[in-house]
């Protein structure tokens, strides 16, 4: 059963993944080339701004993934109710 979220939250998520994609490029990178400055200073930028998405996107619409649970009482682990990449319905928008 697919879930179909609301605009600003599909259009939030997609801008996550599309970031988190270009920062496991830039580790790549610099993996390769660890002495690129300029290759550090923008993944440095956009990992702050990555963490600050993900706050955000937790704070209006739950969970994003269980890495992200701080659990301390039972029946905290409710980000299992969030749709899963696969359940979310694409609309073209």
């Amino acid at each position: 059963m697919y879930k179909q979220l609301s605009r600003p939250q599909y259009e939030a998520l997609i801008e996550i993944m599309e970031l988190e994609f270009v920062l496991i490029e830039l580790n790549l990178y610099l993996d390769t080339h660890p002495d690129c400055e300029e290759a550090l200073r923008i993944y440095n930028d956009l990992a702050m701004k990555y963490h600050g998405m993900i706050m955000d996107y937790q704070h209006e619409y739950g969970m994003i993934h269980s890495l992200s649970v701080n659990r301390t009482e039972p029946g905290e682990w409710n980000w299992i109710d969030s749709p899963w990449p696969w359940e979310i319905e694409y609309k073209k928008l």
